[in-house]
C-alpha cells in the first residue's frame, strides 16, 4: 500500500510529497517557478499530476532525485492556462480531466498521446475549478460510462459521462443566488 501524499503551492510554486509512514520531512520537491493550483496522485503507478501557472505535467516518484534540477515525464502544452483543476479518471486512472480559464473540460491520457486524443468539450462553468468523478467499482458492467460533475465560481454545474472514446454533456444543474 502507498503512504504517499501531495500538496500544492500556489504562492511558492512548489509540489511536495511525502511519505507518511517515514517522516515528517518531504520526500520529494517540485519546483515550477510558477504557481500550482492543483495536483493529483495516482497510487497504482507513483505518478503525479500538477497544473497552474505551469503547463499541465505528468511526474514519476521513481525518477525525481534530491536533485533541484528535475524534469516531468510528459508535459501537456496543448492544454491552455492557468489550470485550476484536475482528476484522474477512469476504473485504470490512465485520463486526464482537466479544467481552468477557458470553458472547456479537456481530457488527456496519460500515456502522452495528446495530439491525437485530446478531447474538449464546452462548459457552462468558467473558470472551472472543481471536477468530481464518480466511479461505480462493483459493478459488473464492463467499459460502465464515469459520471462528472464540473462546477465554476458561480451557481452553474455541468454534468458529463465520459468513455474511452467520447464525453457528453448529460445535464445542466443551476441555482438560485
Amino acid at each position: 500500500m502507498n503512504n504517499n501524499i501531495s500538496k500544492a503551492s500556489f504562492f511558492l510554486g512548489t509540489c511536495k510529497i511525502w511519505d507518511l509512514s517515514s517522516s515528517h520531512q518531504p520526500i520529494h520537491t517540485i519546483e515550477t517557478n510558477k504557481w500550482i493550483s492543483c495536483c493529483a496522485f495516482d497510487m497504482a503507478t507513483d505518478r503525479l499530476v500538477i497544473g497552474g501557472d505551469c503547463p499541465l505535467s505528468l511526474w514519476h516518484l521513481a525518477m525525481l532525485s534530491s536533485s533541484t534540477k528535475q524534469k516531468p515525464l510528459l508535459v501537456y502544452n496543448s492544454i491552455p492556462t492557468p489550470i485550476y483543476s484536475l482528476a484522474l479518471c477512469s476504473v485504470d486512472d490512465d485520463t486526464i480531466l482537466v479544467g481552468g480559464d477557458t470553458n472547456k473540460l479537456y481530457s488527456v491520457p496519460k500515456n502522452g498521446d495528446e495530439q491525437t486524443m485530446t478531447i474538449s468539450r464546452p462548459t457552462t462553468p468558467s473558470p472551472i475549478y472543481t471536477i468530481a468523478t464518480t466511479i461505480n467499482k462493483n459493478s459488473t458492467k464492463e467499459n460502465e460510462d464515469i459520471k462528472v460533475a464540473v462546477a465554476g465560481s458561480h451557481w452553474h454545474i455541468d454534468s458529463f459521462t465520459i468513455t474511452e472514446t467520447n464525453i457528453r454533456k448529460i445535464g445542466h444543474y443551476e441555482f438560485s443566488k
